[in-house]
């Protein structure tokens, strides 16, 4: 892969000489990556050693590929540096950045002028219009023509809005988000078009149906995921390529949770065949999508997937204070308080011996027991964590 995306001119014959393989070892080496690559229509040319498709899927590929390879530790490109970059695009745009949200945006910038460097253009960004039109911070971006060389002015403004596309939609950092979500959803309730009022019912859905309050002023970064995922699917049309594709291919397990019936529902009304047809063709894999994203700030409030533990235990302060402290905000469980019932519990932690009479009795309930040592170190509390999220998990796949 990285000799595909570096060489100048790859061909296979080249390839083969410089690795000593043969042709069909490469081909079958490479089957594997070939199927993974055909869920977002991307393919190998074997002729000229190139991969067709859509160049925007070709960038959101190589950048997952990129970063998940190198995160931060070392720079992959070799013609060029990543100071260069950084001193060429922050001259121009010197907006103070997350760190690791400097990391993501070098590398996207050096895909990019690999890219072009190589005749790869983005022919036409009009599909990146929902974000940048009328919108300030787009029109404050700079481009120096340093960055990517002597690209026609509609080579540049193309690349341009891919670039604050894909920032938008591929790169994320814990630290700034807040401000960054902010800007943007500032920015579609100004506009208030149709996909801005589609997100705004969608939360006023999950507030309905968990009888909690879900709006853009009170869950902005909540919000700008749901915005991130609507907009990327309307902007690219197809499956595009994401991170969690590469670390959880498999989102099935998400649609036995009541989240995912009530968002999969959303999505299935009719209206959205006429005003976002590009979201109700692509409905399932939006809905498998948001379910995961919503699924660590929601399921708080599915209260049939939370892991109830029953706690037998003495009170004493410093023996047992922080496994109730542990319990408490390990969000995936809840501890049970009468007139609950121990046998109703998913997991019952015990600091009694699992041989005293007592124990054996709670055994008959057929519910997971966890014996709790009052000298509990590191290792106990991780045993504990791992035991609940492995709980958890079986409860997600059961209706």
């Amino acid at each position: 892969m990285d000799y595909l995306v570096q060489a100048p001119t790859p061909t296979v014959n080249d390839f083969c000489e410089q690795h000593f393989v043969s042709k069909s070892t490469l081909l079958r080496k490479s089957a594997g990556l070939k199927r993974f690559m055909a869920q977002y229509s991307l393919r190998f040319s074997y002729t000229d050693l190139q991969i067709t498709g859509n160049e925007s899927h070709i960038r959101y590929f190589l950048f997952i590929v990129y970063w998940t390879g190198f995160h931060g530790i070392k720079w992959p490109w070799q013609n060029f540096s990543a100071a260069d970059i950084e001193r060429i695009f922050t001259t121009a745009n010197p907006q103070p950045t997350a760190p690791i949200f400097k990391l993501q945006q070098l590398l996207l910038l050096g895909i990019m002028r690999l890219r072009i460097n190589h005749g790869y253009y983005i022919r036409d960004a009009t599909c990146f219009n929902i974000l940048t039109d009328h919108n300030s911070a787009f029109d404050e971006l700079v481009f120096p023509t340093e960055l990517f060389g002597n690209l026609a002015t509609k080579n540049r403004h193309n690349e341009a809005k891919f670039f604050f596309f894909a920032q938008f939609s591929l790169i994320t950092a814990v630290t700034g988000s807040q401000t960054q979500a902010q800007l943007v959803l500032t920015h579609f309730a100004a506009e208030d078009d149709p996909i801005w009022r589609l997100t705004v019912n969608f939360l006023a859905k999950l507030t309905a149906t968990f009888h909690t309050k879900i709006t853009p002023a009170d869950e902005p970064i909540l919000t700008y995921d749901v915005l991130r995922v609507l907009l990327t699917t309307i902007a690219l049309q197809t499956r595009y390529p994401k991170m969690l594709d590469f670390y959880r291919p498999d989102l099935t397990n998400f649609k036995s949770t009541q989240l995912y019936q009530i968002i999969a529902q959303f999505f299935e009304q009719p209206g959205l065949t006429e005003t976002l047809p590009q979201l109700y063709r692509n409905r399932q894999t939006v809905s498998e999508y948001v379910c995961y994203l919503l699924q660590p700030q929601l399921h708080h409030l599915e209260d049939q997937q939370m892991v109830h533990v029953w706690l037998i235990a003495e009170n004493n302060d410093l023996l047992t204070t922080e496994l109730q402290r542990l319990l408490k905000h390990i969000r995936i469980a809840q501890l049970m308080t009468p007139p609950a019932r121990p046998q109703d519990a998913d997991l019952i932690i015990s600091t009694i011996d699992s041989q005293a009479p007592l124990m054996q009795e709670m055994a008959a309930y057929g519910v997971p027991l966890l014996h709790w040592n009052l000298e509990a170190n590191g290792s106990d509390f991780f045993r504990l964590y791992a035991k609940i999220k492995t709980l958890y998990a079986a409860k997600m796949t059961t209706k």
